[in-house]
Order: structure tokens, then sequence, then C-alpha cells
């Protein structure tokens, strides 16, 4: 929501759309402030480096995205609860529920560890006893605000579990949340020995909380409530596994980890430091975390999914190409959605990119990430790449010359129906087909999802190929957008045929006018 009212305000600039993100980082770094500020001071500033400069945890604080947003609730949620206590001050919880409900409504799988906080408030507000009078109904407001809360979150998560859309996540075990996390922050599968650095630590401080909750048996300690917090998340998400068969999180997902095992390891070396002093100097390690950052700072990616950002001059180059050949173009890639974006906020009109990349199409380019070249990028030459290598712009080793065949005009079409079928012409010379679609589009409603769909099938009535060619990337849709694509139509064999219509998804009122078909194939002696 906050970055469709940038978008509203200021179009597709980077700062416009991740203002909210952008914005989350100094309440984020307030709060880790706040939790930190009790150590002594080389252990202070450890932490808070590790806090502030996390490889992965910071990406989400520039992105648009609700995980930026959601990690600064959770960080004012763990200050909350560190500071609540029988009698103790009615802010606390308001700064609770309220920090509660932006982190778990800006990220779902935050779900399990909110249910655990709120009962963890709930008991940390009794005295020795029982709850005081005065105490219960002061608080009775905010128990009641997070009861709705977790049952409307409750709600919707039982709805997208329906829908296998929950979140993120594996069916392997706590390790592999764990190995996910370490791979998204140090870009590389973890050995076993990395995987014991990383428990271990963990393990050390559950072994200290639990004693120094025994010798002090005192619920409130941070250094208790913290590392008790990580391990019954660890174990509620076992449970929800065992009873319900939820997937584990993995990257993304478990990101609320990562900041409370950083507290976590903290408390540790703080407590290990009571009795020997020179366990402080292990807080040095905390700094691992900004050191990575700092060595891959960088302002046009993330530090693990390279893949994830197109460069613009990737875009600059195929827009020239298509200039210079005077029709749209047929590209295949792997980045659809992240090169629709670029395109828009470069301000230029959409080359529509398909993901199903099928090696026999004659595509004019290709966008491939590095991995995958050697499959995809037979009879093509890479022209370009970013700057880690990972993402590669091809253009085909033999360019094919295409010929018009046939071509057609078709009456306007003004309606709400689903599906408008659209004629086709099938070629006769055992080649494919490019085929260009020019129309003059309208749809008032910004929900208008519009596709031009081709198809290929054989018998009974079996998907062969499946093309559909998405207009809500035209941002002048509801005022009227010139669209002008192309998509490849392989040979028809025999048995088979092929059909194209438009596919008027949500049944929107549109209309389209001066639509023109026109039909190519390669000419003879080209590929």
């Amino acid at each position: 929501m906050l970055g469709l009212i940038g978008y509203e305000v200021a179009g597709y600039s980077p700062v416009a759309i991740r203002w909210g993100s952008l914005a989350a980082f100094p309440f984020y770094a307030w709060a880790c402030w706040l939790l930190v500020r009790p150590f002594p001071r080389l252990l202070r500033w450890c932490a808070l480096l590790a806090l502030l400069w996390c490889p992965f945890l910071l990406d989400f604080f520039a992105l648009f995205r609700g995980y930026g947003i959601s990690m600064a609730g959770w960080a004012w949620s763990l200050y909350a609860l560190t500071r609540i206590s029988p009698g103790g001050p009615v802010r606390h919880w308001w700064i609770l529920t309220t920090a509660l409900f932006v982190a778990l409504f800006s990220n779902l799988s935050l779900l399990p560890v909110a249910l655990i906080i709120g009962g963890s408030a709930a008991l940390l507000a009794m005295d020795e006893r029982k709850w005081r009078g005065p105490s219960l109904r002061r608080i009775l407001p905010f128990l009641a605000f997070f009861l709705l809360m977790l049952a409307y979150a409750i709600a919707i998560s039982l709805d997208l579990r329906k829908r296998d859309l929950l979140y993120l996540g594996t069916q392997g075990g706590i390790l592999d949340t764990v190995r996910s996390l370490y791979h998204s922050i140090w870009v590389v599968e973890p050995s076993t020995t990395q995987m014991v650095v990383v428990v271990l630590p963990a393990c050390l401080a559950l072994l200290l909380a639990t004693f120094r909750l025994v010798r002090t048996r005192n619920l409130h300690d941070p250094f208790v409530l913290l590392t008790g917090l990580l391990f019954a998340d660890m174990a509620a998400r076992w449970a929800m596994h065992v009873l319900l068969g939820t997937n584990y999180p993995v990257g993304r997902a478990a990101l609320h980890w990562i900041p409370l095992y950083i507290l976590v390891l903290a408390y540790a070396c703080q407590e290990a430091g009571r009795k020997w002093r020179a366990a402080y100097v292990a807080s040095l390690g905390l700094v691992i975390f900004p050191a990575w950052t700092i060595q891959d700072i960088n302002t046009d990616r993330l530090i693990g999914q390279y893949e994830l950002a197109i460069p613009k001059a990737f875009v600059t180059k195929v827009h020239a190409l298509q200039d210079s050949l005077g029709r749209p173009l047929l590209l295949s890639g792997h980045f659809k959605s992240e090169w629709a974006f670029q395109q828009a906020a470069m301000g230029l009109d959409p080359i529509e990119m398909r993901e199903d990349i099928a090696l026999e199409d004659l595509d004019d380019v290709r966008v491939l990430a590095g991995s995958t070249v050697a499959k995809y990028g037979e009879g093509f030459h890479i022209v370009d790449r970013n700057s880690t290598g990972t993402v590669l712009l091809l253009l085909p080793d033999d360019p094919v010359q295409w010929t018009p065949v046939a071509d057609t005009s078709l009456t306007s079409y003004e309606g709400s129906d689903e599906f408008i079928p659209v004629p086709i012409h099938t070629a006769g010379n055992g080649s494919g087909l490019l085929m260009k679609f020019k129309a003059r589009i309208t749809a008032e409603d910004r929900d208008a999802d519009i596709q031009l769909v081709t198809e290929v099938k054989a018998p009974p009535d079996n998907l062969v190929r499946y093309e559909g060619i998405r207009f809500e990337h035209w941002t002048g849709l509801r005022s009227g957008a010139e669209v002008d694509v192309a998509c490849y139509l392989p040979e028809v064999r025999q048995g088979q045929w092929a059909q194209a219509y438009v596919w008027n998804v949500r049944r929107s009122s549109f209309r389209m006018d001066d639509i023109q078909l026109e039909f190519l194939q390669p000419k003879a002696g080209t590929p």
C-alpha cells in the first residue's frame, strides 16, 4: 500500500515505491540501539553493527517489499517484550501491540512467534501469584486487540495455506531453515563445519540462559526471554509441521531469526563475560556480518540474488534493436517481472518476455542466468552481462529474416466478454510463424487483466504450447494504449491445431480499436 501511494505521487522512482522500506530503517535502527544499549561498550557496538549491517537483512530496507517494515516492527516488539513487567508502564504495551501489528501484517510468516509473544507478554504482566486487579484492567484492551489481530491473521493464513501460498518453505526441518539463511547471507551452501559454527553458539547460549534462569528465577531477564523466544519459535515450527504439515520457513520467510540470533549471541557473550572477561572478545565475531556487507556494497543488486537486477544497458540495447528492425521482438528469458519493471521505470513501452523458454523458438533476444546459458544459449552469443556475470544478454548467431505471408484488420471491439477470438494463420512450409498483434486498447478498470493468448493443442485437448502476453504492463491502458507485440507460433504438426484469443480474465469492460494482425515466416535460407 505504501509503495502504491509512492507510485501515485512520483511514478516508478525507486525512492517513491520503496519509501516505506527506507523510512522503516531509522525506526529499526532506533529499536536496535535500545536493545543493545545495556551492553558493555565493545559488545554494544559490535552487536549494533551486526544488526544494522547484516547482509541479506539490510537488503530488505531497499526493496519494494514488506520485509523491511516487518523487521522494524519486529525489533520494537522485542524491545517492548523485554520491558513488560507487573504494574509496569502502559506505554510498553502500546509499543508491543503497535509494533507486532506492523510486523505481522507486513510478513505473515511471523504468526507463530506472534502467538508466543502474546502469551509471553500476558505471563510477564503477572506477579508471582496472580494478575493484580489494576494491572489486569490496564492491559485488558491490549490483550483483546492481540486476540482479534491474531484471529484475523490466522484466518488469512489458513486461506493462503489452502491455496499453497502460505510462505516460502521446506519439508526438510529446522536445519534446512538455518542452511537457507546461511546461504542467503554468505551466498554459498554451508558445509557441515560451517553449520556447526552457526548452530553451536546458539546451543551454548541456550545452556547459559537456562543456567541463568535457574540461578535468578527471573523470567523478565532479556537474555532468558530472547533465547526462549528463539527456541520456542523453532519448537512451534516443528509442531506445526508435525500437526498441520506446514512447511518450515526458508530464506526471507525466516528473516526474523537473524536479528534475534544476533541478540542472543550478544547476550551470551555478556553472560559468559561476567565470569570470564576474555569472553567479551568473542563479540568481535559479530563484526563478520557488517564486514561481509561492506566488501560487497553496491547500489544495483542484492547481495545474494544478483539475477534479480536487470541492467539498464540491457533494456537500452534491446529497444535499440527493435527500433532498427522496425517490428516487435521475440524475447525469451528468466526474469519477466524484473524486465517489465525496468522498462516501466525507464519510461519505455514494454517488450514482453516469454519465461517458458523453448529451445526451438526463433528468438531475437534472450536474457539468461549464467547458470542456464549452456542449456538455453545454443545458437546464441553473449553481447552483454551484468557486473557479476550472472545475468547475460544474448543475440542469435544467425538472425532470422522474416517475410510477410498474411495480414488482416479486425473490427473494433467493446464489451466485457471473457474470450474474444483472434483469427490465426498457420504456415504451410514446415516452419513456424511470427504473429504481430497491434491495437489500441482502453480499459478504465485499473485491475483489468487482459492478455493475448496463443495455443497449440493436440487431440483430444492436450496443450502443446501456451503463451500469454499480459497488457497490464502498458501503463496507459486507462486512457488508451498503443499495443504492438509479437509471439512465435511453432510449426503445427499433423493432428494439431493452433488458436489465438484475447482473454479478459476479470471480465472488465474494455475496448480495442485499430486491430491489425500480420503473420511472417522465415525467408528461405535463414534458420
